[in-house]
């Protein structure tokens, strides 16, 4: 759980699709045969976030994939196409999934101390994606497209926020 961006085709219209919709039926869609064309934008985001910011890459377990879905491992392999990248540099664990046709990343909840280079190593990373792809970037929890740099302080007060639910609701008893 954490602070979720999503990136999109810039030609996408959000008003009559909740985003979150969006997102989850185009991941869906990135199982089957691979697409040239989308196979070379996701390698060319992972060598700028590795190149760049220091992710690491996370290389699926395809014999474990195999096995829960009873097929082979090149099967696996053509099916979950997703690239998925970490990066713990900014003191606060972020996640971005590279898809045929979006981009995930998540923030992950910080202390008070580091959530300024939190939300600075997310936009830094926005910005490359934004770079790379052509996306446009969609902020799950403020509900808007946002800039990286025009949005950075509406962005460090949303995750402030969220931060401090995150802390208040893993104090409460269960």
């Amino acid at each position: 759980m954490g602070y979720d961006f999503y990136l999109f085709d810039g030609a996408r219209e959000f008003s009559r699709q909740d985003p979150l919709d969006v997102f989850l039926a185009e991941a869906q869609e990135n199982i089957g045969d691979p697409v040239p064309d989308k196979e070379l934008r996701k390698r060319n985001l992972l060598r700028a976030l590795t190149a760049n910011l220091g992710f690491q890459w996370q290389e699926p377990d395809f014999a474990a994939l195999a096995r829960a879905e009873g097929t082979s491992e090149s099967e696996a392999m053509r099916r979950h196409r997703t690239t998925r990248l970490v990066s713990a540099k900014s003191g606060s664990p972020m996640e971005v999934s590279i898809f045929d046709d979006l981009v995930l990343v998540v923030l992950s909840w910080s202390s008070r101390e580091k959530r300024a280079g939190a939300v600075s190593a997310a936009l830094k990373t926005l910005e490359v994606l934004r770079d790379y792809s052509g996306f446009v970037i969609y902020d799950i929890q403020c509900l808007k497209r946002v800039d990286p740099q025009a949005d950075a302080s509406m962005i460090l007060t949303a995750y402030q926020e969220g931060c401090e639910l995150a802390h208040q609701v893993s104090k409460r008893p269960l």
